[in-house]
């Protein structure tokens, strides 16, 4: 624990030690492009994560603060891991949690609230991608056998990432199931060379929720509810 809060004050004095200096359409979208990796081993504040990128693009984030709290202590939270991500993905991410927007103006990132600026530019509308190179990376990790056995269970949260480790997959996590019923939620494990994938599928259905690949990651959220009539093979 006291690790990680090194690490995150490190970032924190890095971003504020770095001078930002606005960048030529080109270099910006080099920047923006630029690989990174992010572990969050608790939740991250999402205020922190913005300046962190800002500081990895070495491009200034103009942040509206209307999008935080007053008090730092209840900003919105983020748990993820990323693993060698474009940078954009990482703020398409964050934007869509915070209900926000990203667009480039003079060389600089300008996030609003999306009653303020309705769309994001194309570069940041990347969270919903469902193809690329990136996902037969995460579906060959997925692929990988996994035996092991707890003898307890885990906070949902712990053992996704326990299973994306394993997997050597990025991860994000629904903040939004930090906040409903499903918070308290515990998996157990107890599997012989089965695949991550499958693992990850069964494990989180038994609480309720599901994970989809997208956006460069796997991404844990609530299982969607059928409806009374929707056909599962197929329709007819």
């Amino acid at each position: 624990m006291n690790h990680t809060r090194s690490l995150l004050a490190a970032l924190v004095l890095t971003t504020t030690a770095c001078t930002l200096m606005a960048a030529a359409p080109n270099d910006l979208d080099k920047a923006l492009r630029r690989p990174v990796r992010l572990m969050s081993l608790e939740p991250w504040s999402m205020r922190q994560m913005l300046d962190w990128l800002s500081a990895r693009a070495g491009i200034p984030f103009d942040v509206s603060p209307k999008l935080f709290p007053a008090n730092k202590a209840d900003d919105p939270q983020l748990k993820c891991k990323f693993q060698d991500a474009e940078i954009r993905y990482i703020v398409s991410w964050v934007v869509r949690f915070l209900d926000a927007t990203a667009k480039v103006e003079n060389g600089t990132v300008i996030v609003r609230p999306r009653s303020e600026q309705p769309v994001s530019d194309p570069v940041f509308d990347c969270s919903n991608e469902t193809e690329g190179e990136w996902k037969k990376r995460i579906e060959k990790g997925l692929l990988t056998p996994l035996t092991y056995s707890f003898n307890e269970k885990f906070a949902f949260d712990q053992w996704a990432e326990f299973i994306a480790h394993k997997a050597n997959v990025p991860l994000v996590i629904d903040p939004t199931l930090f906040a409903s019923d499903r918070r308290t939620a515990k998996i157990g494990l107890d599997v012989k060379t089965q695949p991550c994938g499958e693992v990850l599928r069964s494990g989180l259905a038994s609480v309720g929720m599901t994970y989809r690949i997208q956006g460069c990651v796997v991404f844990v959220t609530e299982q969607e509810e059928k409806m009374p009539n929707q056909e599962i093979h197929g329709t007819q």
